[in-house]
């Protein structure tokens, strides 16, 4: 199983206590992590490896703790390097080493742009899926996966990550990510779409739905795997109360499918055929992932084993 990447809000706490500068010190190192232009150039990385082969790792641990805020620390590309001597960099010397910097730092947060956060968010996708990060070191997750994101608390919380996600995938496609590589297939896909739609025709209706959405589908479940664990609950659970609603209304499953893919597209977006694809797929990531629509056995059963 692939490592988990740290939330938004880790990385958003990791940053405000880095005062923008290498957590190295003896001596103390001076190198931005995030340059005069926004740009970011600093390493997130594990203190205990996250990764069986990585230095430092802890068969005791688990993948919440390796990627929590404790595990984490910012440094530069020449001590990200040096701290791969695991002889001198032992676990508690670089919890110590953390610490410290951190507490410099406590009433004297650092502060980023939405500019920088939506390059460090592109720039720790591309790194994400180029690179299987175990660099023989504190591993990498090679930029700010996440830097921040502006916790939103009102009720359109929901409505305005789903924005972030759709501006993120059209930055991904801008830069010609996605072409490189194969998104994960779900072998319950098929027999998902038999199961929930009846005839030849919508079936065939679905699967082109998927093919025309496929570079973008898979960007938005990197994206959406990235949120914090809070978020995803509450974006489920409001694709969800959706989707039960309009089961009230004795629709067909296509019908509602097809109405989803119009409640989820922006609404100053309507009309724009870029973003009402993305709306599709978006609407069918949580097809795919079980939050809407009927479960096949295997589903059923996998989901019983997740439950337990």
């Amino acid at each position: 199983m692939a490592r988990k990447p740290p939330t938004l809000k880790t990385v958003k706490k990791l940053f405000a206590l880095s005062g923008n500068v290498c957590a190295f010190h003896d001596p103390q190192c001076n190198e931005n992590m995030v340059d005069e232009k926004g740009n970011v150039i600093g390493k997130i990385c594990h203190i205990e490896a996250a990764n069986k082969k990585g230095e430092r790792f802890n068969e005791k641990s688990n993948d919440e703790v390796r990627r929590d805020f404790d595990n984490l620390i910012l440094l530069c590309d020449k001590h990200h390097i040096e701290t791969n001597n695991v002889v001198k960099y032992k676990v508690d010397v670089l919890q110590k080493m953390k610490e410290e910097h951190e507490m410099k730092f406590i009433n004297n947060k650092f502060k980023v742009t939405d500019d920088t956060i939506a390059d460090a968010i592109i720039k720790y996708e591309k790194s994400y899926t180029q690179i299987n990060t175990n660099i023989g070191g504190i591993q990498v997750n090679q930029q700010a996966d996440t830097i921040i994101n502006n916790i939103v608390t009102d009720e359109k919380q929901e409505l305005t990550i789903i924005d972030g996600i759709f501006n993120y995938v059209l930055k991904q496609l801008n830069e010609g990510i996605g072409k490189d590589y194969k998104p994960d297939v779900n072998l319950n896909l098929p027999d998902k779409i038999k199961l929930n739609f009846k005839s030849t025709d919508e079936q065939e209706a679905v699967v082109e739905y998927f093919k025309y959405s496929f570079t973008k589908y898979d960007l938005i479940r990197r994206r959406f795997e990235i949120l914090d664990t809070e978020y995803q609950k509450d974006i489920h659970s409001h694709i969800f109360g959706v989707y039960q609603e309009l089961k009230t209304n004795s629709l067909s499953n296509l019908d509602i499918l097809h109405t989803l893919f119009k409640v989820f597209t922006p609404t100053a977006k309507k009309g724009n055929s870029i973003y009402m694809n993305l709306a599709k797929a978006f609407v069918l990531f949580f097809f795919e992932d079980c939050t809407i629509f009927e479960k096949t056995k295997a589903e059923k059963i996998q989901q019983t084993k997740l439950d337990l």
